[in-house]
């Protein structure tokens, strides 16, 4: 079976990242990271939510609202929650999965302190009325899906990222985040935050050296079917997958710990592979939507110049039996995010609107695999797949 995503990394990166991680400064890997991408200043976290926090606390914003889309990963609504601010969400645009700039505008307030753009499937994030925010609202920019080739990030102005690390991510180092920012004494205050959080047990690193090593192997071909199996939402190891609960608002005390060296060695071993693998991803996205643009009562996007996608999404009518029909051929489709946030049992209460274009997207969207290591074969049998899945 072709799994929909895999590590980036190899046996060799696992090694060299072994070998090297206690003469590896904990920030050279985001530092260099963060500077091929336009900004002065990196910081490594234990995951990306947890550079969030640390940024929103060294801000002193507590007590404000923080615009985002209700489209968008979970975690990042609680993090601004448990900064001790209000997410207020913004519907996708009609037949999009961004949020248009003029209705980001439309939720200023009085109480705005800061809105995050998020660069979905890693397309960019540049409305025109970005530019229109007053100066006084900090633009933090969700990277989670972005990550440009060296030199070729976007315009940024004054403006913070945060990027993750995940399997699902175009760079995997099992885990962590990285804050971008152009401010050294923004960073600074942020560092002095992230210092303060918890030393990583030892089991903790232990459990993520084993992760990351049993993760090779579970993500191969012949393997990928039994992993799958096991992650599923009945699986033995369901709770590998399971990176939230939809009634509560928390996050992990595992993503508050000091990150590890052992990533940030990870992350510095693929420095140099990253523009290929990006590359790759673009060259497969734009052979995917020429061959399926034509297609009836499917949508997929085109792709703009500045993009750099980390997923290959589509919008199916009746999304459970295109999966099933898919894995039935050998091929492994994800929903990514199959919930609009605000209308989650823990956010429920906080607003009263429908979101109806991310309500579609959260109901019909599937992604296909994008793996930078796809064959010319593989990427045939999975267009193959598709036409069918559509046409029985």
């Amino acid at each position: 079976m072709i799994p929909r995503l895999k590590p980036t990394f190899s046996s060799k990166d696992l090694l060299r990242a072994l070998l090297q991680m206690h003469a590896c400064d904990l920030d050279t890997f985001a530092r260099r990271f963060a500077r091929e991408r336009g900004f002065s200043e990196g910081l490594f976290f234990s995951s990306a939510r947890a550079a969030l926090l640390a940024f929103l606390e060294s801000r002193g914003i507590r007590n404000r609202e923080v615009i985002l889309p209700a489209y968008t990963c979970v975690v990042v609504a609680n993090a601004v929650v448990q900064s001790g601010n209000r997410p207020v969400f913004v519907d996708c645009g009609e037949g999009d999965f961004l949020v248009r700039g003029e209705d980001l505008l439309r939720k200023v307030s009085g109480k705005t302190a800061a809105v995050i753009p998020t660069a979905l499937f890693g397309f960019p994030v540049a409305p025109p009325s970005f530019s229109s925010l007053p100066k006084s609202i900090l633009r933090i920019l969700d990277f989670a899906h972005f990550v440009p080739p060296a030199g070729k990030g976007p315009p940024h102005g004054k403006s913070t990222a945060f990027w993750s690390f995940n399997h699902g991510k175009p760079l995997s180092t099992v885990f962590g985040g990285i804050l971008g920012c152009s401010n050294p004494e923004f960073a600074e205050r942020v560092r002095h935050i992230r210092n303060r959080f918890p030393a990583r047990p030892l089991r903790h690193f232990l459990n993520r050296l084993s992760y990351a090593a049993c993760s090779l192997p579970a993500f191969t071909r012949s393997l990928f079917p039994l992993t799958r199996s096991l992650t599923s939402a009945d699986g033995l190891l369901a709770s590998l997958t399971h990176y939230f609960d939809p009634n509560t608002i928390n996050i992990p005390e595992k993503s508050l710990e000091q990150p590890g060296r052992f990533e940030a060695a990870l992350g510095v071993s693929q420095l140099n592979r990253i523009t290929g693998i990006v590359k790759r991803r673009k060259v497969l996205y734009e052979k995917y939507y020429t061959a399926l643009s034509d297609l009836r009562n499917v949508t997929v996007w085109h792709l703009p110049p500045d993009a750099w996608p980390s997923h290959f999404p589509m919008l199916v009518p009746n999304r459970n039996r295109f999966i099933r029909q898919m894995i039935r051929r050998g091929i492994d489709v994800g929903t990514l995010f199959p919930y609009v946030v605000p209308l989650l049992p823990a956010y429920r209460d906080r607003s009263q609107e429908d979101y109806p274009h991310a309500r579609r997207l959260a109901a019909e969207i599937v992604n296909l695999p994008l793996l930078h290591d796809l064959t010319d074969e593989e990427v045939s049998r999975i267009l193959e797949a598709v036409r069918r899945a559509v046409r029985d």
